[in-house]
Protein backbone atom coordinates (compact mmCIF):
# COMPACT_ATOMS: atom_id res chain seq x y z
CA UNK A 1 0.00 0.00 0.00
CA UNK A 2 1.40 3.19 -0.62
CA UNK A 3 2.45 5.68 2.27
CA UNK A 4 0.64 8.55 1.09
CA UNK A 5 -2.79 9.30 0.16
CA UNK A 6 -2.72 11.24 -3.09
CA UNK A 7 -5.76 12.28 -4.75
CA UNK A 8 -5.43 13.81 -8.36
CA UNK A 9 -8.43 15.57 -8.68
CA UNK A 10 -7.42 17.53 -11.95
CA UNK A 11 -5.30 16.85 -15.12
CA UNK A 12 -4.71 18.90 -18.36
CA UNK A 13 -2.45 17.15 -20.46
CA UNK A 14 -3.39 19.04 -23.31
CA UNK A 15 -1.77 22.72 -21.87
CA UNK A 16 1.62 22.76 -22.24
CA UNK A 17 3.36 22.37 -19.52
CA UNK A 18 0.64 19.70 -18.40
CA UNK A 19 -1.17 20.95 -14.90
CA UNK A 20 -2.67 18.80 -12.40
CA UNK A 21 -4.47 19.50 -9.32
CA UNK A 22 -4.58 17.50 -5.96
CA UNK A 23 -4.00 16.58 -2.22
CA UNK A 24 -1.27 14.65 -0.66
CA UNK A 25 -1.78 13.89 2.80
CA UNK A 26 -4.56 16.24 2.92
CA UNK A 27 -2.76 18.95 1.69
CA UNK A 28 -3.44 21.02 -1.42
CA UNK A 29 -0.77 20.88 -4.54
CA UNK A 30 -0.56 22.33 -7.88
CA UNK A 31 1.94 20.02 -9.84
CA UNK A 32 3.36 20.82 -13.47
CA UNK A 33 5.85 18.95 -15.78
CA UNK A 34 9.06 20.27 -16.57
CA UNK A 35 11.18 18.72 -19.41
CA UNK A 36 14.32 16.66 -17.30
CA UNK A 37 16.77 14.13 -19.51
CA UNK A 38 14.37 14.05 -22.62
CA UNK A 39 11.45 13.56 -20.97
CA UNK A 40 8.68 15.57 -19.20
CA UNK A 41 8.40 15.01 -15.44
CA UNK A 42 5.96 16.19 -12.44
CA UNK A 43 7.06 18.77 -9.98
CA UNK A 44 4.81 20.34 -7.36
CA UNK A 45 4.74 24.36 -7.79
CA UNK A 46 4.91 26.03 -4.24
CA UNK A 47 5.91 29.54 -4.29
CA UNK A 48 6.12 30.26 -7.47
CA UNK A 49 8.97 27.65 -8.01
CA UNK A 50 9.11 24.64 -9.89
CA UNK A 51 10.36 22.73 -8.06
CA UNK A 52 11.03 24.20 -4.67
CA UNK A 53 14.00 24.17 -2.49
CA UNK A 54 12.61 21.30 0.53
CA UNK A 55 13.67 23.64 3.43
CA UNK A 56 10.90 25.86 1.67
CA UNK A 57 8.34 23.23 0.62
CA UNK A 58 5.55 22.14 2.89
CA UNK A 59 6.09 18.70 1.35
CA UNK A 60 8.62 15.78 2.38
CA UNK A 61 10.79 14.63 -0.63
CA UNK A 62 9.16 11.65 0.16
CA UNK A 63 5.83 12.89 -0.99
CA UNK A 64 7.05 15.13 -3.74
CA UNK A 65 8.38 11.69 -5.29
CA UNK A 66 5.54 10.01 -3.93
CA UNK A 67 2.59 12.73 -6.37
CA UNK A 68 5.36 12.71 -9.26
CA UNK A 69 5.01 8.92 -9.36
CA UNK A 70 1.31 8.89 -9.18
CA UNK A 71 0.77 11.47 -11.55
CA UNK A 72 2.68 9.18 -13.86
CA UNK A 73 0.32 6.13 -13.29
CA UNK A 74 -3.03 9.07 -13.80
CA UNK A 75 -1.66 10.64 -16.97
CA UNK A 76 -1.79 6.98 -18.30
CA UNK A 77 -5.13 6.28 -16.43
CA UNK A 78 -7.82 8.93 -16.45
CA UNK A 79 -9.40 6.63 -14.44
CA UNK A 80 -7.62 7.03 -11.21
CA UNK A 81 -8.60 10.56 -11.46
CA UNK A 82 -10.40 11.27 -7.89
CA UNK A 83 -9.23 7.54 -6.18
CA UNK A 84 -7.21 7.68 -3.61
CA UNK A 85 -3.27 6.06 -4.12
CA UNK A 86 -3.48 4.02 -0.92
CA UNK A 87 -6.98 1.99 -2.02
CA UNK A 88 -6.43 1.97 -6.21
CA UNK A 89 -3.03 2.90 -6.95
CA UNK A 90 -1.08 -0.25 -6.03
CA UNK A 91 -3.31 -3.10 -6.69
CA UNK A 92 -1.47 -5.19 -8.45
CA UNK A 93 -2.58 -5.49 -12.18
CA UNK A 94 -2.87 -8.73 -14.29
CA UNK A 95 0.32 -8.03 -16.51
CA UNK A 96 0.29 -9.94 -19.50
CA UNK A 97 3.45 -11.76 -18.09
CA UNK A 98 1.08 -12.57 -15.08
CA UNK A 99 -1.24 -13.75 -17.42
CA UNK A 100 1.04 -15.97 -18.99
CA UNK A 101 2.43 -17.48 -15.94
CA UNK A 102 -1.02 -18.34 -14.81
CA UNK A 103 -1.46 -20.15 -17.48
CA UNK A 104 1.27 -22.07 -17.30
CA UNK A 105 0.74 -23.11 -13.72
CA UNK A 106 -2.88 -23.69 -14.55
CA UNK A 107 -1.81 -26.67 -17.08
CA UNK A 108 0.95 -27.61 -15.03
CA UNK A 109 -1.59 -28.26 -12.05
CA UNK A 110 -3.54 -30.21 -14.60
CA UNK A 111 -0.76 -32.49 -15.89
CA UNK A 112 0.30 -33.20 -11.93
CA UNK A 113 -3.46 -34.16 -11.33
CA UNK A 114 -3.07 -36.74 -14.41
CA UNK A 115 0.62 -38.36 -13.61
CA UNK A 116 -0.94 -38.43 -9.97
CA UNK A 117 -4.37 -40.17 -11.04
CA UNK A 118 -1.65 -42.83 -13.79
CA UNK A 119 0.55 -43.71 -10.59
CA UNK A 120 -2.33 -44.31 -8.72
CA UNK A 121 -3.77 -46.81 -11.36
CA UNK A 122 -0.21 -48.02 -12.01
CA UNK A 123 -0.12 -48.91 -8.48
CA UNK A 124 -3.22 -49.97 -8.04
CA UNK A 125 -2.69 -52.90 -10.29
CA UNK A 126 0.50 -53.59 -8.64
CA UNK A 127 -0.85 -54.09 -4.90
CA UNK A 128 -3.82 -55.78 -6.96
CA UNK A 129 -1.32 -58.40 -8.58
CA UNK A 130 0.62 -58.57 -4.91
CA UNK A 131 -2.89 -59.80 -3.56
CA UNK A 132 -3.40 -62.31 -6.42
CA UNK A 133 -0.54 -64.16 -5.08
Amino acid sequence: MAKYAIVIETLDLESQPAVAHGTCSGKSFEARTIPYGGQMIWKILEHGMLPCPLPMSAFEAGERSSVARWLKKVEVNAELIGKNSQTTGYVASASPRTAALKAENDELKQRLERMEAMMARVLGEESDEDSEE
